[in-house]
């Protein structure tokens, strides 16, 4: 028997499915955008990207591999950060990184955390473009994603999520992407 979740599209069930953690975290973030305006500010929210994106790409990549996804290594983003920190005269030392972080002990698990950063580079375009209006000349290297290639990214992503999805129980996924929000949620509360 098909599993009933694997007749739907799995990319769109975990976008309805992670709705509520992802607006909560959005509205927990609020207060850091909105005083990204200068290189002090902007530093502090990237700090906090940081924070949680370094240990949790190497938990991911502790459980996916090229062989799940063959462009796994260029969707790292932490370096990222790192250049943009480095722009603005700041470096990783004393950066805070998160120790509570979603679990993760098989692939369907690591593939929900990735699907929560690979999603944040379509808002992170927009994130961009605030950051821009009020701080110009920030460095977006983060939050600009893959510049021009953010869309075909995404597609190439949902497509390998599918063909994950097509013999694999999804309900772990969606259950690591929710965490993966409110772990995030609970870093930025910690931080403060």
């Amino acid at each position: 028997m098909i599993h009933p979740y694997l007749l739907l599209d799995l990319p769109s069930k975990l976008k309805e499915e992670t709705s509520d953690c992802h607006a909560a975290l959005e509205d927990r973030m609020r207060p850091y955008l909105e005083t990204a305006v200068d290189a002090p500010g902007y530093a502090r929210l990237l700090k906090l990207f940081f924070g949680f994106y370094a240990p949790l790409e190497q938990a991911i990549e502790t459980h996916l591999s090229a062989q799940h996804l063959n462009d796994l290594p260029q969707r790292r983003k932490a370096s990222l950060i790192l250049e943009d920190l480095n722009h603005l005269g700041e470096s990783k030392e004393g950066i805070a990184l998160c120790m509570q972080l979603p679990v993760m002990t098989t692939a369907a698990e690591a593939w929900g955390a990735l699907y929560v950063l690979e999603g944040s580079t379509l808002g992170g375009r927009s994130i961009s473009r605030m950051i821009r209006a009020h701080f110009p000349g920030a460095p977006l290297r983060f939050f600009e994603g893959y510049g021009k290639d953010t869309g075909p990214y995404w597609l190439r992503f949902q497509e390998a999520l599918r063909q994950f999805g097509r013999s694999n129980d999804p309900a772990p996924l969606i259950r690591t992407a929710n965490e993966t929000f409110q772990c995030f949620d609970l870093w930025i509360q910690t931080i403060r």
